[in-house]
C-alpha cells in the first residue's frame, strides 16, 4: 500500500503542525510583550482638556502638565493647543500607573519630542498655586 502523492507522511505533518504552533506562540508572546510594555506608537487620541487625552476608551492624564480647566480662562485655548500638538506627528504615550480618579498617568511624545508645559500653556491649575 502506498501513500497518495500529496501526503508526506505523519512525521512531516507533525513537523508542520509544530512549526505552526511555535509561530503562533511567538506571535502571542511578542504581542503580549508589546502591549504590556506601556508604550504604544501612532495612537489615535483627542484632547479632553489641556492636560488629558482620550485614547479609545482610556483617559490619559499627562504627567507634569498643568492646564486650566475648560471653564477657566485659557482652558479652551490649552485644549486646542494640546490637540494641535498631538495632531502634528506620530503620538506615543509612556504609561506610568493610575491617578486617584482611575485615569492612566503618562508622558506623551509627538515625533519623538516630549509634550512640555510650554507647548500647552503657562503653568496653571493645581500645580501652579503657591503654598503658604
Amino acid at each position: 500500500m502506498s501513500l497518495p502523492a500529496n501526503d508526506d507522511g505523519p512525521g512531516i505533518a507533525r513537523a508542520r503542525f509544530a512549526i505552526r504552533v511555535i509561530a503562533i506562540a511567538a506571535f502571542v508572546l511578542f504581542a503580549w510583550f508589546f502591549f504590556m510594555s506601556g508604550v504604544f506608537a501612532g495612537e489615535r487620541c483627542h484632547a479632553v482638556d489641556g492636560d488629558t487625552l482620550r485614547c479609545w476608551k482610556e483617559r490619559v492624564r499627562l504627567r507634569n502638565i498643568y492646564a486650566p480647566e475648560l471653564r477657566e480662562p485659557g482652558g479652551r485655548e490649552a485644549k486646542q493647543r494640546l490637540q494641535q500638538r498631538i495632531d502634528s506627528g506620530e503620538l506615543r504615550i509612556e504609561r506610568r500607573g493610575k491617578d486617584k480618579y482611575g485615569r492612566t498617568l503618562g508622558t506623551a511624545y509627538v515625533g519623538g519630542q516630549r509634550i512640555k508645559q510650554s507647548d500647552i500653556s503657562p503653568k496653571a491649575g493645581r500645580g501652579s498655586r503657591s503654598r503658604r
